[in-house]
């Protein structure tokens, strides 16, 4: 499994951390995670299908622009 960090461990990438918790005040299921290996975020989500919510992760780059996407902006 790939190493992952939240956006409080980001030090040393603040523009990625501040992406991150933008990300994570839209209430999210869990915390988004950075991939050190990849430089892509982990975004949960809840997907609803036939009234069962399901938790799903999905990987995004860590661009604003992606995180938009994501979000629906």
């Amino acid at each position: 499994m790939p190493a992952t960090l939240t956006h409080n461990e980001m030090l040393s990438q603040p523009k990625v951390a501040s992406l991150m918790r933008w990300i994570d005040s839209h209430d999210r299921p869990a915390l988004t995670r950075f991939v050190v290996e990849t430089g892509m975020l982990i975004v949960s989500s809840i997907e609803i299908v036939n009234g069962v919510a399901t938790e799903v992760a999905e990987t995004i780059p860590a661009t604003l622009a992606a995180a938009r996407d994501l979000l629906g902006y």
